[in-house]
């Protein structure tokens, strides 16, 4: 495989593979842990133990803990996920030139939006990247905007904090839709 093929591989393409395994090894430990956590509740049930009740309910918090981190991972996954859209554009988008001197930054979507032909902007995947972004933007500033109220409603109401857990299954969602949007973008400014 020749450098250039190298290459358009490299740019063509989103690598989640870290993301992905860190993902699977926290999806894991958690399963495990809420396992053992099971197991010892099935344990003190079936014990006339007086300390029974403390040490269940310190395994309930137990369990509590282990949702909420499961929760903020899954805000961190789609955040690593975005990041990697932004990397692209900074790679694949065309360098420009303001009046001023300066750098167009594509880490500002209406830079970027102002880039993309109508093609990408008429493609679902387009669509749900700019909804991923809504999402990151939400997990950032710590409340549902009306874009992403008006796109999708079902993460909350305008100015309402994020619920973490209702991001349960976005990651792997978007992820197919950002490895789409990557390649239409790569084969939009490679030629």
């Amino acid at each position: 495989m020749g450098f250039n093929k190298v290459l358009e591989n490299y740019l063509s393409t989103i690598d989640t593979d870290s993301l992905d395994r860190l993902k699977e090894l926290v999806d894991l430990s958690i399963t495990n842990e809420l396992g053992d956590i099971d197991s010892k509740l099935n344990i003190i049930k079936s014990s006339n133990s007086k300390d029974s009740s403390i040490h269940k309910e310190s395994l309930v918090d137990d369990a509590l803990t282990l949702f909420t981190v499961k929760d903020n991972f899954n805000a961190l996954s789609i955040i690593g996920l975005y990041r990697l859209i932004e990397e692209k554009h900074k790679q694949i988008l065309p360098e420009k030139i303001k009046r001023n001197g300066n750098k167009v930054n594509y880490s500002f979507w209406d830079n970027v939006y102002d880039e993309l032909p109508q093609t990408i902007k008429g493609d679902e995947s387009y669509r749900n990247i700019d909804e991923l972004r809504l999402i990151n933007n939400a997990i950032k500033h710590g409340s549902i905007s009306d874009d992403l109220h008006r796109i999708n409603s079902s993460f909350g109401d305008v100015g309402d904090e994020l619920d973490y857990s209702r991001l349960e299954g976005v990651y792997n969602q978007m992820k197919s839709y950002a490895e789409q949007y990557v390649r239409l973008l790569f084969d939009a400014f490679s030629k």
